[in-house]
């Protein structure tokens, strides 16, 4: 089990892999005339230049799991989470900042990076620069996960961002059918691209255990709009959250 495996390959292919890039589009926008960055929490090099270009910055979290939490973690499984109940908060401090100090090597480019620009060294990027000091936004509403006690003060959550420019509201009959008998929702965001066809049989059988119907959105069906797995599950390309989240199962 190598439970840091896919947070790892996240910043090589992610947050390392296009920090010169985003430095690059930050600070032509900063000569722009630019008076404000707002960026997703992992994009280091929109951190970088904010700094360099003295502008601040508002860090974006899509979604609560990335908020790192020591008084209330997000669940992981049930063996994780039985662990982390037994160590409590202090515990699980100490668990988070040993996970997090053995990713510091992988990020030894950025204070490269940094150097070349005359910045001083990052010495906590995953637990503390990627929390802006001026605004964190959280892009979901307080009743899908209240703001938890040892999150920054300057965090704030915005509701579900207002797509309908972008999305189409769920009209498809099929969709409405599930809908309507409050389905379990899984929207696990773009690693579930890896090992799909498992992933749905996984969804499928959860679905059929808990005596439930399964929406499963996810883009790796692009173009198909719906397609019905069984009778327990349905793959949507996408769906607007806000509409949906509320007549799922709590």
């Amino acid at each position: 089990w190598k439970p840091l495996r896919g947070l790892q390959f996240y910043l090589q292919r992610f947050t390392l892999a296009t920090a010169q890039t985003v430095y690059a589009a930050v600070s032509r926008h900063a000569e722009l005339g630019a008076v404000a960055v707002v960026t997703n929490n992992m994009l280091a090099g929109s951190f970088i230049a904010a700094e360099k270009h003295a502008l601040p910055i508002v860090s974006v979290f899509l979604q609560p799991y990335a908020h790192i939490s020591s008084e209330d973690p997000a669940k992981v499984s049930p063996f994780v989470d039985r662990v982390m109940d037994w160590v409590g908060a202090s515990g699980r401090r100490l668990i988070q900042r040993l996970s997090v100090m053995s990713m510091q090597a992988q990020l030894a480019p950025l204070n490269r990076m940094r150097a070349a620009l005359s910045l001083k060294p990052w010495s906590g990027f995953m637990t503390e620069t990627r929390y802006s000091a001026d605004l964190v936004l959280g892009l979901w509403p307080d009743w899908f996960c209240p703001k938890k006690s040892d999150w920054p003060s300057v965090c704030q959550t915005t509701g579900f961002v207002d797509c309908s420019f972008a999305e189409k509201p769920v009209a498809s009959v099929l969709a409405q059918e599930f809908l309507h008998e409050q389905p379990l929702i899984f929207a696990m965001g773009s690693e579930m691209t890896q090992n799909f066809e498992h992933n749905v049989r996984v969804m499928s059988e959860a679905s059929c255990i808990l005596g439930k119907k399964g929406i499963f959105v996810t883009p790796v069906i692009r173009g198909e709009g719906a397609r019905k797995v069984d009778e327990s599950l349905l793959l949507m390309e996408s769906a607007p959250f806000a509409e949906i989240f509320p007549q799922a199962s709590c």
